[in-house]
């Protein structure tokens, strides 16, 4: 029978629970206050795990552990008992206690988050198992740290944060005043000023019930870190410069989780970084990642006690291992130009050394065999991290002219000079029209090395040349041009071989001049030219053989004079060089026996024709009998190549479908007209011979032939072949 009188029901503990101390190791627990293990709990009965002490047995701690991470539950529920100073009042209290009162009827995850206001806390679910974590600091750990370099292009939103509130109210049942609801408020005027204006600030107002918490304090640490959270730090530095995330990574960010704290450090981002706690977490069906996150400051979470991390940055980005090119140009190394050279007018460039050698076979013709040597490309490198270029921008001040497209790149090397892996390539577009630029690149050196480093530069990713080389590199670098092509090849990992090709060249110039007497330092005679009235004044002459080794020299000359009546020729630059000490040197000097080519000129020229008037000369009726080409049925060069070895339209080669005394006609048509700088030889169609050498990993090493030793490394050729150290651009002798 009930009474009128008032009746006073007073509560000393809460309800029992399970808790752990240890993976298998669960604990019944009375008077349960620790808000993780109150969801815990909650969590477990809720899916029908409900056993007490009295039964225990039907239930094993096993069972239970399949649905819940208890070491993160552990380890969140520490951060909720540690002691900490009061915000309101004086002495320590635990910092996220649970006392309250669970009596409405709500879907279970709502009443999860709702015990989890009560700590800053959140869930999620990880392989199956409910994952409790604490927002108390914004420690970013070991690969959650993300660069524009680990983030699909163009994918990154940055978006600035819109407060759905800047004035807090907690509302608590309070324990001072008999559980009477109090509350604790909290604004920030900062905010309130970015949302209006300095004489107007525009407040923006929400409450928050929490159904465990207590007391003024623990309300007050909670919905100070909350209000710093939804506005973005403190200050207005801190909340303009805050940015909610947004980007495609890859697999790189398979164990993050949500909840994490990521970094981000890109130039689109206020001060270059931003750091956000993950919201979600997507993998898409071809492996990339999406990942949304809030943005978050280490003050947002001053007021909140745990183990806060460091943050860590970024992994260095793993060097690029761009495949390499079909066909990459060999760059032998071996021997240049000297200064003066009409047809290497760059003193950097260099080129393969060539010998050419007979023997006399069994049946008693001549066997020839031709013997290349050069440098190989430099494939194995230095342990270390690989240095970076972080951009290139052009600017006047420099030596490159447009439309041309430049690629860079550097190296660092070691003190055993082997370079750590090149950098990344680089690349702009110069339009035509624009002149004297230079391109300054900022440069992440590579902390591994402070010895010489190296610049490489070149029109296509198949001939980057080495430019020019220096010590400490510097953040900025400016490479001034022009691009000296030719001059030792970038290294590369996936180089393995040299391949050598050589054909019959028919026709390498419209005259031979066998030496006959020198005049030091520049004229030379060949008797084959007395009583010659031709204009020799103005043509090229290339050195074929030296007489002395069997070598074919890199000696080209320009013919500056000549005199028909004894066959005497000036040359430039001079042709009997000296030695330092200004004693004779003969092996880099014309020498009576050697033999030289006048090189033939693309005179005039249509779409598909190339002709030179001096395939008719005296030297070539004497010697052939004919003035010029021979024209029998069309012409006997039908079938056979014409290429352009060097001055304007370079690099070209077409068929050649008939030809002239003089005249040359080819298919297709020229994409480049041939003129008076291009220098023409007629080779033939096939390649016959071929030769191959493999690296041994090393720096660099000869390819295909010691010039010591005189290892043959080519099958059948003859005084005049042509080698190319590739069929992609690269030398040509």
């Amino acid at each position: 029978m009930l009474s009128d009188r008032a009746m006073v029901v007073t509560v000393d503990q809460g309800i029992s629970g399970w808790t752990w101390t240890a993976i298998g190791n669960r604990v019944w627990t009375a008077g349960l206050s620790n808000t993780v293990w109150v969801a815990v709990n909650v969590y477990l009965r809720a899916i029908g795990l409900r056993v007490d002490s009295t039964n225990a047995g039907a239930i094993l701690p096993s069972v239970m552990e399949q649905y819940v991470d208890i070491p993160q539950a552990i380890a969140a529920a520490a951060i909720c008992d540690t002691m900490v100073d009061k915000l309101v009042g004086t002495g320590q209290e635990k910092q996220f206690p649970f006392r309250g009162v669970l009596k409405e009827k709500k879907p279970l995850k709502d009443w999860l988050q709702e015990i989890l206001n009560c700590c800053l806390g959140f869930f999620t679910f990880v392989n199956g198992k409910l994952w409790i974590g604490i927002r108390f600091h914004s420690g970013v750990v070991a690969g959650n740290a993300f660069t524009r370099d680990s983030i699909l292009f163009k994918s990154l939103q940055a978006v600035p944060l819109q407060p759905q509130f800047n004035w807090l109210i907690g509302a608590f049942g309070d324990e001072e005043f008999d559980w009477a609801l109090n509350n604790i408020t909290i604004y920030d005027i900062d905010a309130a000023s970015l949302a209006g204006d300095g004489n107007s600030p525009q407040y923006l107002t929400n409450t928050m019930n929490f159904v465990g918490v207590s007391n003024k304090s623990q309300c007050a640490r909670i919905i100070t870190t909350r209000l710093r959270e939804e506005i973005g730090g403190v200050g207005p530095a801190e909340q303009r410069a805050a940015r909610n995330l947004g980007f495609r990574t890859t697999v790189l960010a398979l164990k993050v989780l949500a909840g994490d704290i990521i970094s981000l450090d890109h130039t689109r981002l206020p001060n270059g970084r931003c750091e956000g706690r993950v919201q979600s977490w997507t993998l898409n069906p071809d492996f990339s990642i999406d990942i949304k996150a809030a943005a978050t400051t280490d003050s947002m979470y001053a007021l909140d006690v745990g183990p806060k991390p460091d943050d860590v940055a970024a992994d260095p980005v793993i060097p690029e291992r761009l495949p390499s090119i079909n066909g990459l140009t060999w760059m032998p190394d071996e021997v240049g130009p000297f200064a003066g050279d009409p047809l290497y007018p760059d003193i950097l460039q260099r080129t393969f050394d060539l010998w050419q050698d007979y023997r006399i076979a069994r049946d008693g013709a001549w066997d020839a065999a031709i013997i290349v040597a050069g440098q190989m490309c430099i494939n194995d490198f230095a342990p270390g991290q690989q240095p970076r270029l972080l951009g290139a921008v052009p600017a006047a001040g420099g030596n490159l002219n447009g439309p041309q497209t430049v690629y860079i790149a550097i190296t660092q090397r070691m003190n055993t000079m082997q370079p750590l892996t090149p950098s990344n390539l680089v690349g702009l577009w110069i339009p035509a029209g624009v002149t004297g630029q230079k391109v300054t690149l900022t440069v992440s050196n590579s902390p591994d090395s402070d010895q010489p480093w190296d610049l490489w530069a070149g029109n296509d990713r198949r001939t980057m040349a080495w430019q020019s080389s220096g010590t400490n590199v510097q953040p900025s670098v400016d490479f001034l041009g022009p691009i000296h092509n030719m001059t030792k090849g970038l290294p590369e990992a996936a180089a393995r071989k040299v391949a050598i090709a050589a054909k019959h060249v028919w026709h390498s110039g419209i005259a031979g001049v066998q030496v006959h007497d020198v005049f030091a330092p520049n004229r030379i005679q060949s008797n084959d030219f007395i009583g010659s009235s031709d204009t020799w004044v103005g043509r090229t002459l290339s050195a074929l053989a030296d007489l002395s080794d069997g070598s074919a020299p890199l000696w080209n000359f320009k013919i500056i004079g000549f005199d028909g009546s004894n066959g005497q020729m000036s040359l430039d630059p001079i042709c009997v060089r000296t030695k330092p000490d200004n004693s004779p040197d003969p092996e880099n000097s014309i020498q009576v026996g050697d033999v030289l080519i006048v090189r033939s000129m693309g005179i005039t020229s249509t779409a598909n024709s190339v002709s030179d008037p001096m395939w008719n000369n005296f030297v070539g009726r004497n010697q052939f009998g004919s003035p010029g080409l021979d024209p029998t049925n069309g012409g006997v060069e039908k079938g056979r190549i014409c290429r352009i070895l060097f001055g304007k339209g370079a690099g070209q080669f077409r068929y050649i479908t008939g030809n002239t005394y003089t005249t040359i006609n080819v298919t297709p048509d020229w994409d480049i007209l041939p003129d008076s700088t291009s220098v023409i030889i007629v080779e033939d169609a096939d390649w016959a011979y071929e030769a191959y050498q493999r690296s041994r990993r090393t720096s660099r090493r000869l390819a295909c032939g010691d010039p010591h030793a005189r290892r043959q490394s080519q099958g059948q050729g003859g005084v005049g072949g042509r080698i190319s150290g590739g069929r992609s651009g690269a030398p040509e002798r």
